[in-house]
């Protein structure tokens, strides 16, 4: 390969990986939950929000907790409000200093809030009104559960969708199976990392039925999966998810990159650099990432070594298969601080994953479309080899990315120091004054930018 085409392959690849950087973050952390309960009886709206850390402080805009409760507190106050009888049943003050919003412990990572809502009339033509962070991003998805007189119903709030009607009498309607179909269509439509997964099994195609094989394996992941899921066998983990479908993508690539390399052989230098990530990461005793990388390394060799010479792998549909695998595992991931039951889950998986493959199929039509017309026209079998390399280029770099991308977000974080402080040591001083471990009790806490502030609390307080 002369050494222009080099520099353009690596200029491709590089804006192929700034817009894939650009798309995951814009996707990343793109929903909430919430958990309504009505009490007719108290004539109350109790609302439990709860967001990822992330979409939290990005929507705040820093990183400080104490600034970023309050702030997103405040936001959530003005985004969900509650109407019966005609009228907006206001948010009650819960005393104790918290004011009408209480912030809850709801789980690692993630942000609760507790607010009351009274209605001081008659709960009837009551409806539920949630405007969180659909003006800043409008793919974004509340998983909602509404609660009435000890029954749940699992529903969804969406940016076309902001309000839910309550009936007057009898349970809240659940979102039905085509809500989650269409999620798993678009799951599937906004992911660059799945539609490059695509592209890459595409180029490996040598006959038409090779299609279906293609489905068939993705479809049979989905349905391990779901019997996984069913069974408890496994727990899913969104970021090591994300790392290994970019594993896939670059793996596939390698496999195109051999039909073209006057000694295939060279390829096994992917499954080795895996091996030395894998080391790498043990040292640095994150395990989970290792053997990640570790099985990738092992699945790299296995599948590159089917290869004869210039042919693709006889394997190749093997990397298909465990996408639908890891796919089927999205869903659950994402609805995992609900902490519904299996059988409640179960619809809404196999709705997700049916519109997931219906994406993919149409997709694979698309693509396949694409490539006819081409070979009608007779320009494919000029330029398929240059696709081929440019496509292998491309594709590998952007896998590359994206599982080093995950496999960092899946490192376990770093553990602050630990100050180990006697009760009979003075703590603070506050004009001269020690305080000891009980006139702490006594004294109110302030930020004022990154400084705590300690000053005694006045008769009021």
């Amino acid at each position: 390969m002369s050494g222009i085409l080099g520099r353009l392959l690596a200029l491709a690849a590089f804006c192929a990986l700034a817009g894939a950087a650009h798309s995951a973050l814009a996707a990343e952390d793109s929903v909430s939950y919430s958990t309504w309960i009505v009490s007719r009886a108290s004539g109350t709206v109790t609302l439990r929000f709860v967001l990822p850390v992330g979409a939290a402080q990005r929507l705040t805009g820093t990183a400080i907790p104490v600034l970023t409760v309050s702030k997103l507190g405040d936001y959530v106050l003005g985004h969900t409000d509650v109407w019966a009888s005609g009228h907006e049943c206001p948010a009650s003050d819960q005393g104790y200093d918290l004011g009408k919003v209480d912030p809850i412990e709801v789980g690692a990572r993630l942000y609760g809030f507790e607010i009351i809502f009274r209605c001081p009339g008659p709960m009837t033509g009551l409806s539920l009104h949630d405007h969180a962070l659909f003006e800043r991003a409008p793919a974004h998805v509340d998983f909602a559960r509404i609660e009435i007189d000890g029954r749940f119903t699992q529903q969804l709030f969406t940016a076309a969708r902001q309000r839910l009607a309550v009936p007057d009498t009898g349970p809240v309607p659940a979102a039905g199976a085509g809500e989650y179909v269409r999620l798993g269509l678009r799951h599937i439509f906004g992911s660059l990392e799945r539609l490059c997964f695509l592209l890459a099994a595409l180029l490996l195609v040598r006959r038409p039925r090779d299609l279906a094989g293609i489905l068939l394996s993705l479809a049979a992941g989905y349905g391990l999966s779901l019997l996984a899921h069913a069974t408890g066998w496994m727990l899913p983990q969104t970021a090591a998810i994300e790392g290994f479908v970019g594993f896939l993508v670059a793996l596939l690539a390698v496999a195109i990159a051999m039909l073209q390399l006057e000694r295939p052989q060279a390829a096994m230098a992917w499954p080795a650099l895996l091996l030395a990530l894998a080391v790498t990461t043990a040292l640095m005793r994150a395990s989970a990432v290792a053997l990640l990388l570790l099985g990738a390394a092992l699945l790299s060799a296995g599948l590159l070594a089917t290869s004869t010479g210039r042919e693709r792998p006889r394997l190749w549909l093997v990397p298909a298969g465990i996408l639908g695998l890891l796919d089927g595992f999205a869903l659950p991931a994402v609805i995992a601080p609900l902490r519904l039951p299996q059988w409640a889950q179960l619809p809404m998986v196999i709705g997700y994953d049916a519109g997931a493959v219906i994406a993919e199929a149409v997709a694979l039509a698309l693509l396949a479309g694409c490539a006819f017309a081409l070979a009608r026209s007779g320009y494919l079998t000029v330029l398929r080899p240059a696709m081929s390399d440019v496509a292998a280029a491309c594709l590998g770099g952007l896998g590359t990315f994206w599982l080093v991308s995950g496999a960092a977000r899946a490192l376990p974080p770093a553990r602050p120091p630990r100050v180990q402080v006697s009760t009979s040591q003075t703590l603070a001083t506050v004009d001269q004054a020690e305080l000891n471990s009980q006139s702490l009790l006594m004294r109110k806490y302030e930020m004022q930018g990154n400084t705590l502030v300690v000053r005694p609390k006045t008769p009021e307080e």
